[in-house]
């Protein structure tokens, strides 16, 4: 399929917070350059639906894996971001404006 894509991402648990709203996990989100025309597109076609605050979203599937770095022996959470899996009647495109 041309609209498909797959981000990676990668959290690491912090050693020492600043204070007590500092986050407990910090990382990147990496995204190939050569996966933007197919992810725009992707977004382009998708019919926006309402979050629990009533604001127009598209979402996105994420999911992690709790990992141990063979390089340094940290543990992490890596993961990717696809394309929501397709439910009943979710595939009717929107006009989006970028």
């Amino acid at each position: 399929m041309a609209d498909e894509f797959s981000f990676r991402f990668s959290l690491f648990k912090q050693s020492e917070k600043s204070n007590e709203k500092a986050p407990d996990q910090t990382g990147t989100l990496e995204i190939q350059r050569s996966q933007l025309p197919a992810f725009v597109n992707w977004l382009r076609n998708q019919k926006p639906e309402q979050n629990y605050a009533g604001d127009d979203v598209v979402k996105l599937r994420v999911a992690g894996w709790d990992t141990t770095s063979e390089k340094t022996g940290r543990s992490y959470l890596s993961g990717r971001v696809t394309p929501q899996m397709e439910t009943k009647a979710s595939a009717s495109p929107a006009s989006l404006d970028f």
